[in-house]
């Protein structure tokens, strides 16, 4: 059993391009690849809260800094996998876009796919793990 979210507790996504999670720039309708990571627990500005990292093609990425309507369907299919992955119910009413290159709750960690199966293994380094090739969702045009 990992961290569970309470009523009021903030969630970080921490969303980033990884070059395991294959992605052609993406036709209209077309599938977005990505990958949710385990949730974890940490601080954010001396607040309790919970993070889960999520890798996306580098194409979705570049084209979700191009496009602000497409950034904005990225935006919440990550939080439809991020509810579906760890079975939460999320206010989408406080989403929040934070850009830049910030790491939130805590340094960087190692990444796990959610899907994956035991526990991370014993002094992983940060870029290793079980990385999944990701789920892919269709994004409409």
């Amino acid at each position: 059993r990992g961290p569970r979210a309470r009523a009021g507790r903030t969630l970080f996504v921490n969303a980033c391009s990884h070059p395991r999670i294959d992605g052609k720039p993406r036709a209209p309708g077309g599938e977005v690849n990505l990958s949710v990571s385990r949730l974890r627990e940490g601080t954010q500005g001396g607040q309790e809260a919970l993070a889960t990292d999520a890798a996306l093609a580098r194409a979705h990425v570049e084209e979700a800094a191009r496009d602000p309507g497409f950034k904005r369907e990225l935006v919440d299919l990550l939080v439809e996998c991020v509810e579906e992955s760890h079975a939460l119910a999320l206010d989408r009413t406080t989403v929040r876009i934070h850009e830049g290159p910030r790491y939130a709750c805590g340094p960087p960690v190692p990444f796990y796919d959610v899907r994956a199966l035991g526990s991370p293994p014993q002094g992983a380094r940060a870029g290793a793990g079980e990385e999944a090739k990701g789920a892919a969702k269709k994004v409409p045009p």
